[in-house]
């Protein structure tokens, strides 16, 4: 029984493809051989050759995990004075600046002005 969508399909391919859709033979196909034939025992260096590249590849991973923490630790302490750092020009120049105004500068004081 072919659902709506198959039928509607089937029916409006009517006049392009007459006749019934042919029947393949994979339909009852039965594999000659079975499954476990085809199993090759591991070899030995190859199951060592794995080990080694998967505790290579764990190490690395570990090494690339402490390169974030630093790389994370660094970004927060250069956040941290770039923060300080803006805090100190906003105190100086909001609350400093018209106290330095008030006293001749260097070129003044050399007698250059």
């Amino acid at each position: 029984m072919l659902c709506p969508r198959a039928a509607f399909l089937v029916g409006s391919f009517h006049g392009i493809f007459p006749g019934p859709p042919a029947s393949s033979h994979w339909e009852f196909w039965v594999p000659s051989t079975p499954v476990g034939a085809y199993f090759f025992p591991p070899q030995p260096h190859e199951v060592e050759e794995l080990y080694k590249s998967i505790t290579a590849l764990w190490e690395k991973l570990l090494q690339a995990e402490q390169s974030l923490r630093n790389l994370e630790d660094i970004h927060m302490s250069l956040e941290k004075d770039v923060t300080v750092m803006t805090n100190s020009l906003f105190i100086d120049h909001q609350k400093c600046m018209a106290h330095r105004t008030c006293y001749p500068t260097i070129l003044q004081l050399a007698g250059y002005q």
